[in-house]
């Protein structure tokens, strides 16, 4: 891995950046981390792109990212991917949801294919869960998200968990809760966005360092 560190972000609307007020083509924690790295010069000293998506699900944002690094395969050294998504696909049935155990097995199908394909091209794969607070969901689905979230821990152990630092202790079984960090019950607000990039920010090397020790990579 001789490459310029460069990470490739992808997700739906919550990797996006979708709710900040930031007035920047690059949002959310992508753009974040591309503005801390900027020097004097005015140049990155490391790139992250930025391919949230908004609506996307998970198969669907692991091919915007299997478009973006075939266009240029020698660019990018890291993809995080966050491994979860709350959207519905159109046309479902009511009653559908992510957190109904096939299809958590899918995504985490999808997530264990994308990393072959990434190993393959010497990228390194980290998996994020990103995700927005509160989660509007009754208590039953979030015991089954978080039981996909210590699954994944369990297969990727360098996973980052950047719904941590957003996390409301007042958090309830209702829809439609606002907090702090949230303005429309779904997605991370700017106050929310700087907590999770502050959080992300002392965590994503160590996780980038860990992957490439357990893939046997060479050091960039």
């Amino acid at each position: 891995m001789s490459k310029h560190l460069c990470y490739l972000w992808t997700g739906d609307s919550l990797t996006e950046g979708y709710g900040d007020s930031l007035t920047i083509s690059c949002q959310g924690i992508p753009g974040r981390f591309l503005m801390a790295s900027i020097n004097t010069a005015g140049t990155p000293t490391m790139m992250h792109v930025n391919a949230g998506v908004s609506g996307r699900l998970v198969p669907q944002y692991i091919d915007v990212a299997q478009s973006i690094i075939e266009a240029d395969p020698t660019k990018y050294s890291a993809v995080v991917v966050s491994i979860w998504s709350p959207n519905i696909p159109q046309g479902e049935q009511p009653g559908w949801w992510p957190t109904q155990p096939e299809n958590l097995a899918a995504m985490v199908a999808a997530l264990t294919a994308f990393e072959a394909w990434l190993l393959e091209r010497s990228i390194v794969f980290i998996p994020a869960f990103v995700a927005g607070s509160p989660f509007e969901m009754g208590s039953v689905r979030r015991a089954a998200l978080q039981e996909h979230i210590d699954a994944c821990y369990v297969k990727w152990p360098w996973l980052l968990n950047l719904n941590t630092p957003v996390q409301d202790p007042a958090i309830t079984d209702g829809p439609y809760v606002v907090s702090t960090y949230c303005d429309d019950a779904t997605h991370v607000n700017s106050t929310g966005l700087d907590l999770q990039y502050s959080y992300a920010s002392t965590r994503l090397m160590p996780a980038f360092q860990q992957a490439v020790e357990f893939y046997g990579f060479v050091e960039p």
